[in-house]
């Protein structure tokens, strides 16, 4: 009896330093998972907040090439995450994982994408995958619930766009 309880503690032991060395995970669940679609003739953006987190964002500007940001509100994020691709447990077996790059923090609490791995997030988004940025301290999933009519406006309205921003018209020289 002795042993058999020795052994149970010693595997509480072991699963608790198991879940101490797990990176702390954040996402919106199906329920709380909330896109907004803000827009005009000069930007479009796609917003997505992550409770506890902080706030996703995708920016088209007039002129300019797609951007992601993700900020923090309060946790200082790895120097370099990875980013995948994931179905969500609903849709598929888990382990459907596609690598889709790699990304290093511009500031301590926040990520910046450049045009391709944006436009390979947002494409994952449309499919119902969930990206996934990931270090060794963090976890961080973008849902692809609700996803679908906000990005329907911010596919119209990039459509829609000015060839230029006001800034780079500014800049040009008029003959």
């Amino acid at each position: 009896m002795a042993r058999s309880i020795a052994c149970m503690a010693f595997g509480l032991v072991l699963c608790a330093a198991s879940f101490a060395d797990a990176p702390l995970e954040f996402g919106a669940g199906p329920a709380a998972s909330v896109w907004q679609f803000a827009g005009s003739r000069t930007s479009c953006r796609l917003l997505h907040e992550i409770p506890n987190f902080g706030e996703a964002r995708f920016v088209q500007e007039a002129g300019g090439k797609l951007e992601f940001d993700m900020s923090a509100w309060r946790l200082e994020l790895g120097s370099v995450m990875d980013v995948t691709s994931e179905s969500p447990p609903w849709l598929t077996a888990p382990g459907s994982v596609k690598e889709l790059g790699r990304v290093e923090a511009s500031a301590p609490h926040e990520i910046v994408a450049g045009a391709q791995l944006a436009d390979a997030m947002l494409r994952a988004l449309y499919r119902g995958e969930q990206p996934r940025f990931v270090s060794p301290d963090v976890g961080v999933s973008i849902s692809a619930v609700s996803f679908r009519a906000p990005y329907d406006s911010y596919a119209r309205c990039v459509a829609q766009l000015l060839p230029a921003s006001f800034s780079q018209l500014e800049r040009s020289l008029i003959v």
